[in-house]
């Protein structure tokens, strides 16, 4: 477990666009603890926020990601906001599969895609 972001705020307009930096396993959820503020005193200072979590060139995450992305979303949602996550690898497309996720986040392929879906018909 090192010391580098794992997550970093890449953009905040128009889309707010959160970048995984490395592969997060189940045992990190402390090391993302900080970040997950940063991001969310970001995302709190939103009305209706439109999220995008790219985990491009990312192969695994595990169940810290999972909680993670879940406090993203809750927050998301208690702003009528929308979210969605791209990027992801074929073991992350199963494990927001199994894990009932994929029903909460949309799921795309590219970020110009999961813009294009959390934009919807403003």
């Amino acid at each position: 477990m090192g010391t580098e972001k794992k997550l970093v705020v890449v953009r905040e307009q128009p889309t707010l666009v959160i970048a995984v930096t490395e592969d997060v396993g189940s045992l990190e959820g402390p090391s993302l603890a900080g970040d997950l503020a940063e991001v969310m005193r970001v995302l709190e200072s939103r009305e209706r926020p439109r999220v995008v979590v790219d985990f491009r060139d990312h192969e695994y995450f595990g169940s810290a990601m999972l909680e993670t992305l879940l406090r993203i979303w809750r927050a998301v949602r208690d702003r009528s906001g929308r979210i969605a996550v791209c990027g992801v690898s074929r073991f992350g497309h199963e494990l927001l599969g199994v894990s009932h996720f994929d029903k909460l986040i949309a799921v795309h392929g590219s970020l110009d895609e999961a813009e294009r879906s959390v934009h919807g018909s403003e």
